[in-house]
């Protein structure tokens, strides 16, 4: 399988122009559920950070396209449509 280019000369992949920037994660962090609380009542651990899955809802909202076009660098495309 051939490398996604983003991944050719970096170590960490070029952000695309939907990902969410450090200042908007700030604002939004604050409006989510705490990722990693442990507790009775959440259930399973998380495996994807919410910012991951706000990536990819925010590619395919920007970009239009369908969601199993989504680039294989983010989460899975059925992760980011259940939420």
């Amino acid at each position: 399988m051939k490398p996604s280019p983003r991944c050719i000369l970096a170590d960490e992949p070029a952000p695309i122009p939907s990902d969410v920037t450090d200042q908007e994660w700030v604002i939004l962090q604050s409006l989510l559920p705490r990722e990693y609380e442990p507790s009775p009542f959440t259930g399973r651990p998380r495996l994807h950070p919410y910012r991951e899955i706000l990536n990819g809802i925010f590619y395919i909202s920007r970009g239009g396209c369908a969601w199993r076009m989504m680039p294989t660098d983010l989460s899975h495309w059925s992760t980011c449509y259940h939420y």
